[in-house]
């Protein structure tokens, strides 16, 4: 009798084990999420067709058409949905994409029209735009600017905080293994002169 009852004891104990393993499984099935998919841009793959997200590029004819003389000019005629103020209160410039700009620093602080982490600006990746949402660009060479690429909408997972786009100004390049020179010269009203000459030396390792 008692071999009897221990045998019902083991038999009872791997039927609950059982019940409870199938128990478990049940609950895993149905707790079980459903697929996740996460776009984003890439630098890997430039191909403007193939990035999710809308993207404009001015090439550097596009950049001279107009006056010439000013950067807010070529920006603001080229590329739609985008507005650059040249002078703002801060002394910097200021970006607007959609309607969503950085922060222009005024005498209550950021102004309420923009904000301070609206559009970040970089120069060949590195940044123009501090912290406060300020961008300085008054020590840049417009004419040394050979391509520039806006990125509208969020653009967090690239240039980090940027809410509005982002802003990527790049200089020109020579190309590998030719040295070229050019001058530029314009006269204008109100005495207005500037002579502009430029330098380029490309190897297959470096440039300048």
């Amino acid at each position: 009798m008692k071999i009897i009852n221990k045998v019902g004891v083991a038999l009872l104990a791997l039927t609950s084990i059982q019940a409870i393993s199938q128990d478990k499984k049940k609950n895993i099935e149905i707790n079980k999420l459903s697929e996740v998919e996460i776009t984003a841009t890439s630098q890997s793959d430039k191909t403007l067709l193939k990035q999710a997200a809308s993207i404009s590029k001015l090439e550097s004819k596009e950049l001279q058409r107009g006056t010439g003389l000013f950067f807010d000019d070529a920006v603001n005629t080229n590329i739609p949905g985008m507005f650059m103020q040249r002078r703002t209160v801060s002394a910097g410039q200021t970006f607007n994409i959609r309607g969503y700009g950085n922060g222009a620093r005024g005498t209550n602080g950021t102004n309420s029209n923009f904000d301070s982490q609206g559009v970040k600006v970089y120069l060949n990746n590195i940044p123009l735009t501090d912290a406060e949402g300020i961008t300085l660009m008054d020590d840049i060479d417009f004419n040394s600017i050979g391509e520039v690429e806006v990125l509208k909408g969020p653009a967090g997972s690239l240039y980090g905080l940027a809410i509005a786009g982002a802003v990527n100004l790049k200089t020109m390049k020579p190309e590998a293994g030719k040295t070229s020179i050019s001058q530029n010269t314009m006269f204008g009203s109100y005495g207005l002169r500037r002579l502009t000459s430029q330098i380029a030396v490309g190897s297959e390792k470096s440039s300048f």
